[in-house]
């Protein structure tokens, strides 16, 4: 994908956001749309998106999945919703295996990854690793 969009292009990436805005779309795929406009050469593959993940999950879904589904939902709200709901959120951690090992997911990124840090690192610790969600698995809220 060329980093630059053309005025073609542009155009009908706002028309399709501004007609689905008038429907029933789903947020994450509206972040994308506008994430497209903004940096096109960071958009990843639809499939690996950390939106496509809270959106639909793998199929069969998972068990495991419901809890990691909706924490990655938050973390991937603006940071104003964030504040707004953070009392109904709580202190709510979500944990993953990747590479054999346990962490903590510690942020969800717009451009599709999400970034771990070790299970029992200190809570500002940021993250070690950026991967894609079908890296992790066993999903939880126990380290």
């Amino acid at each position: 994908m060329s980093t630059k969009l053309g005025n073609e292009e542009r155009k009908r990436l706002e028309k399709l956001f501004e007609e689905a805005c008038d429907h029933d779309v789903p947020i994450s795929a509206l972040r994308r749309v506008l994430d497209a406009i903004e940096a096109p050469e960071l958009v990843e593959d639809e499939k690996d998106h950390v939106d496509t993940f809270v959106d639909l999950g793998t199929k069969p879904w998972k068990e495991d999945e419901w809890y990691a589904r909706w924490v990655l939902l938050f973390m991937r709200f603006p940071s104003a919703w964030q504040l707004a709901f953070a009392e109904f959120f709580g202190d709510r951690k979500l944990y993953c295996t990747y590479n054999g090992d346990r962490y903590r997911v510690t942020m969800a990124s717009r451009f599709g990854d999400i970034g771990l840090a070790p299970a029992l690192a200190p809570e500002d610790s940021g993250y070690e690793h950026r991967v894609l969600v079908k890296e992790c698995s066993d999903w939880s809220d126990k380290p």
